[in-house]
């Protein structure tokens, strides 16, 4: 962020300097900039994006150079700065619920991580002295590092990623696209970010065209569990990003979000479960419980062992997992068309 010296305070140090050295100002000094990289660097910069704040209100934020010291809170954003090669640039990060992603498994371990459960505290961030944070919209809110407002001014960029920012809508892998290109733009990687985009919509291009041909009586009808209780279940559907994944692999998402009794899972009747794993909850514990309830035996998914496993750092605002779990539900739901 701009970081602008006072006039006054240049001439005073101007005069300092000519009593010290026996040398005369000529004229004030100029206000120092950060030293550009390359020349394409300093043609590059500044950028302005438009983003959210922690209330899904938009604003514009102007980036005049490449921030070098940021503090990504969350896996799947983590993993995805990583993916578009930005190791260099991260200095901490937070808030894991999946295990790692063995193809950034190096990488992501060596990141220090600053908060064994949950969100850090902002004394800890502050004493990272980032120049930016990037993480979902309810990092900022006030019982966690506050208000993006605060930290802009600090001088400190913000960026939320979409699918976590309320009041959005749907979500999508369209707002997963934006969240690419975007930090693409920030941190002057826009080919990377462009074939990483580019990939993902060729693969999901390519499952599309496999299940286009699908009439609706044949497609699996999808419940996604992220809770089991005794008598309940915690399902994510409804504007949920998972919606939108099994539907790209080729399912109905049949299930809201929000606690439901099983006997709501009952009479749904799924053909599949997706079950979404988290360390705090892991899937195969889900799993189990479901099959070991006596009431939930009828069940077309429980009879037919049709259990899908989604990591939550893939659904959950999305990352370069995401297009890796499209295409094993796909092939879950559908194994005859996706068979090898």
């Amino acid at each position: 962020m701009k970081k602008t010296i006072s006039l006054f305070l240049v001439l005073a140090l101007a005069l300092s300097l000519a009593a010290c050295g026996g040398q005369t100002a000529q004229s004030p000094a100029p206000t120092p900039t950060a030293v550009p990289e390359s020349p394409a660097a300093e043609a590059h910069y500044p950028v302005t994006i438009t983003s959210y704040n922690e209330n899904g209100e938009t604003y514009t934020q102007t980036f005049d150079q490449c921030p070098e010291r940021v503090v990504s809170i969350s896996q799947a954003n983590t993993e995805l700065l990583l993916a578009l090669g930005l190791r260099d640039k991260i200095i901490a990060t937070a808030h894991r619920f999946s295990p790692v992603y063995e193809p950034l498994a190096e990488e992501y371990n060596s990141i220090p991580f600053i908060a064994e459960k949950g969100y850090p505290a902002k004394e800890v961030v502050l004493d990272q002295e980032p120049d930016m944070i990037v993480g979902w919209g309810s990092l900022f809110a006030e019982d966690a590092l506050g208000p993006v407002s605060e930290w802009n001014d600090r001088g400190v960029g913000t960026y939320l990623m979409n699918n976590t920012v309320s009041g959005l809508g749907n979500r999508t892998v369209e707002f997963l696209y934006d969240d690419i290109e975007t930090l693409g733009q920030i941190f002057d990687v826009e080919d990377a970010a462009q074939a990483m985009i580019d990939d993902m919509k060729a693969r999901i291009a390519a499952i599309g065209e496999k299940i286009s041909a699908l009439p609706d009586e044949q497609r699996v009808r999808i419940v996604t569990v992220q809770y089991v209780y005794e008598n309940e279940f915690l399902g994510r559907g409804g504007t949920d990003f998972n919606r939108d994944l099994t539907e790209l692999a080729g399912g109905i998402q049949v299930n809201d979000n929000g606690e439901q009794s099983m006997e709501v899972l009952i009479d749904l009747d799924p053909d599949v479960l997706v079950i979404l794993d988290l360390s705090s909850s892991p899937a195969q514990e889900k799993i189990d419980a479901i099959k070991a309830n006596p009431t939930l035996q009828n069940i077309k998914a429980v009879q037919n062992d049709r259990f899908v496993v989604l990591d939550h750092a893939a659904f959950y605002c999305g990352g370069p997992r995401t297009v890796e779990a499209i295409e094993t539900l796909a092939a879950a739901f559908y194994p005859d068309l996706f068979s090898a």
